[in-house]
């Protein structure tokens, strides 16, 4: 995709999909709209939700579809289109009234959500378990490197552990491996290191909106207290608490309290 044309202050964006027999809904025809909506956390796995709308009654619960969006690009005078992801749809709703079909879906990241089994020999190391786990699901991994990956595991923590999901031993290999699980755009697993360098540079123009204000503000609350004793003296201004975009936070490094014995 041309990224002077997605840098644009003003552009022109489509989206369409693709169906698992190759048939294409375009907002010039069937896709009345799509929503991408991602969820996830640091050390954690991510998860990205697909919501569509289709004109007409289309049959599609339990098929694999592939989301693109595409940005004019005025130098071929045409739209150049990115697969943006592959999901796994797991309802289908048709509204005879509307005439519509809604569909939710999830991308692979869906299938190690499924209860946890057996996926490799031991005793092994933990880049080969990390690839019996994601063949266990089905998943291609496409992680060359992983950072601990010579790790021991002499046993599977997970066999005896009730309702343990696969995702939930993927949650705690990104904490060893200090990554990010993420499916990316053709269905496959990638763990990101959190020091990952994009390699994209931003700059002043790509700003659309930018505004500089006060980030934490005035010191609203203090508490002094004395152990054992337990003689705390509590201030605390209301009105500032209370104050739209405030945050209250003590950082403790930036103190450095002491008693001596008989005082304050």
């Amino acid at each position: 995709m041309n990224k002077q044309a997605l840098q644009a202050p003003v552009k022109r964006v489509v989206g369409r999909l693709e169906a698992p027999d190759g048939t294409l809904h375009e907002p010039s025809d069937t896709l009345s709209s799509f929503t991408l909506k991602g969820l996830g956390e640091l050390l954690k796995t991510a998860i990205t939700q697909i919501d569509v709308v289709l004109l007409g009654e289309h049959k599609l619960k339990g098929q694999t579809i592939k989301a693109h969006i595409g940005v004019y690009d005025e130098t071929s005078d045409e739209y150049i289109y990115t697969q943006k992801g592959v999901f796994n749809i797991l309802e289908a709703e048709y509204s005879k009234d509307e005439d519509t079909t809604k569909l939710t879906g999830y991308d692979n990241m869906v299938e190690f959500m499924k209860p946890y089994q057996p996926v490799s020999d031991f005793p092994t190391t933990l880049a080969p378990f990390l690839q019996a786990l994601a063949a266990g699901v089905g998943v291609p991994l496409n992680t060359e490197t992983v950072y601990n990956g010579n790790l021991p595991m002499p046993e599977d923590y997970w066999a005896t552990i009730p309702e343990a999901t696969y995702r939930d031993v993927l949650k705690e290999i990104c904490e060893v491996t200090v990554s990010n699980a993420r499916i990316n755009p053709q269905g496959e697993l990638e763990l990101i290191p959190i020091t990952h360098d994009s390699g994209e540079t931003l700059t002043y123009d790509n700003l659309i909106d930018y505004k500089l204000e006060d980030s934490w503000g005035k010191v609203n609350s203090l508490v002094l207290s004395r152990q054992p004793q337990n003689d705390d003296v509590f201030v605390q201004d209301e009105e500032a608490i209370n104050a739209p975009t405030n945050r209250n936070i003590l950082d403790l490094n930036k103190f450095n309290v002491g008693y001596t014995e008989g005082g304050a």
